[in-house]
């Protein structure tokens, strides 16, 4: 038999379970932009030799790269968190640019 899509949880209201996948997901995704924001961060030259791309000039722009994807990774935890709170951002993590 099938788990139930709705579970009823004793402390609260009914759970989602695809809700709280959709919530690991998106977190999972986080941790791994954190790897690429520290690279980037603190590594800029090495993580451009990585991805074989030619060294920038100011180096500071693969820096500020790396800072909006840690900013853009901030804003997609509250929306894993409580993904029928935050409905904005959880729509934002599911566009795929194609209107």
């Amino acid at each position: 038999m099938d788990a139930p899509l709705v579970s009823k949880d004793a402390t609260s209201r009914h759970k989602n379970v695809w809700a709280a996948w959709f919530g690991r997901t998106i977190l999972l995704g986080a941790v791994v932009n954190m790897f690429f924001v520290i690279a980037c961060f603190f590594l800029p030259r090495q993580m451009c030799d990585l991805l074989h791309m030619k060294q920038l000039d100011p180096i500071i722009w693969v820096r500020t790269s790396g800072m909006l994807l840690f900013i853009i990774s901030v804003f997609y935890i509250q929306g894993a968190i409580d993904p029928f709170r935050y409905r904005a951002t959880k729509e934002d993590c599911n566009y795929d640019g194609r209107d």
